[in-house]
């Protein structure tokens, strides 16, 4: 996480609750948006870590690879245990209330079988480059012991470039939302989606009616080269609302790429268009 990055956070967001369990590696947070009076508002999100190269990731990754059911599983036997007896219990973080829950690779995983063992109780869940199912690593539903739920509102959130071993496996469950993201050799790691997303948020901002494969291929005829899709595309909407005499974006630089995208979204010049754009400002960056 950049410095801006981490700064916007920190403003933005509390953590409400955490929970690991050493013997799993699992690793969950609450998180709740922070109002103007600095207190904790609206809806609570469940994010679960994604895989890291640890003995207990492995080996959880390796029993969902295997096909096992959710009483083999450690990270999934952890997380439910902890919901049920702690956050969803009378008193606790999640008690009586609707939340989202998201997760990357692993964490996705993790984050579709919450969502299909609480039915209700979780709105939406975004799952990262996360692994599918019905192919070599085996069928989540049945992993899980929930076969024939339905996976409605489950948003399956994948990079488009490159090849990503682990997003590649099986058919998406839920709804696939493909993010152009840059051309690199580790495609999975969620670094990349972050960034795509970050920017692609700026024009979403400008022009919400936009969709995501247009927002994909306006990036797309942004960037000179592949690997500068994302600093050009923050740098046309920088020339065009601040001067055309601001310093480029350096290239592969995400301090300096965060730093510039805080500072055009805190101008005047950014904030006055938000919604109200249309398809101007558009026509303009790629004239």
């Amino acid at each position: 996480m950049s410095s801006a990055q981490a700064a916007q956070f920190a403003e933005s967001w509390w953590v409400i609750d955490q929970y690991t369990d050493p013997s799993s590696g699992l690793s969950a947070t609450i998180f709740q948006q922070q109002g103007t009076n600095g207190n904790p508002i609206g809806s609570k999100y469940l994010a679960i870590r994604g895989t890291e190269p640890s003995a207990n990731d492995l080996t959880a990754d390796g029993l969902l690879a295997l096909g096992l059911p959710a009483s083999l599983n450690p990270q999934f036997i952890a997380l439910k245990e902890h919901l049920d007896l702690v956050w969803l219990a009378d008193g606790g973080a999640l008690y009586g209330e609707t939340f989202s829950v998201a997760g990357h690779s692993l964490g996705g995983y993790l984050a579709a079988a919450v969502k299909q063992a609480y039915g209700s109780s979780v709105s939406d869940a975004y799952l990262y480059n996360a692994p599918g199912v019905f192919g070599p690593i085996g069928n989540l539903l049945s992993i899980f012991g929930l076969s024939g739920t339905p996976a409605a509102n489950i948003w399956n959130i994948r990079g488009s470039d490159g090849i990503s071993v682990i997003a590649g496996l099986g058919n998406s469950l839920g709804t696939k939302l493909e993010v152009l993201t840059e051309s690199a050799l580790d495609s999975h790691s969620i670094l990349l989606l972050t960034d795509a997303l970050a920017i692609q948020g700026l024009y979403a901002k400008l022009a919400p009616s936009l969709t995501q494969d247009q927002l994909n291929r306006l990036l797309d005829a942004s960037g000179a080269t592949s690997n500068r899709t994302l600093e050009d595309a923050l740098d046309a909407l920088r020339t065009t609302l601040l001067g055309p005499d601001i310093p480029p974006t350096a290239t592969e630089d995400r301090q300096t790429l965060y730093a510039n995208l805080q500072t055009l979204q805190d101008s005047a010049a950014y904030s006055n268009l938000i919604g109200g754009a249309g398809n101007d400002i558009f026509w303009r960056i790629t004239a």
